[in-house]
């Protein structure tokens, strides 16, 4: 799933043996691996450009995991990409 200024977000893999469920999301910028983490559903992630604080860059909110008999699946409810600059 593309969600814009070159980053794109790939499911990898779905463990629905625990609760609560998770999810390992990749992040990619422009073809690179940004990150690689493990997300519980009903959960939100920021991630933020190394060496900048404050506001992250993306904002993806893991809504769902479901479990089927042929495969599994993720619900996101929203992602942002963000860019706030400073107001005077």
């Amino acid at each position: 799933m593309g969600t814009g200024e070159g980053y794109a977000l790939m499911v990898k893999s779905v463990d629905i043996r625990f609760d609560p469920r998770k999810a390992r999301l990749v992040l990619s910028r422009n073809g690179v691996v940004v990150d690689d983490i493990w997300l519980p559903g009903e959960n939100v992630y920021g991630y933020a450009l190394p060496g900048e604080t404050g506001n992250p860059t993306l904002i993806i909110y893991l809504d769902a995991i479901f479990g089927g008999a042929t495969f599994d699946m993720i619900q996101l409810r929203y992602t942002c990409s963000c860019r706030i600059m400073s107001l005077r």
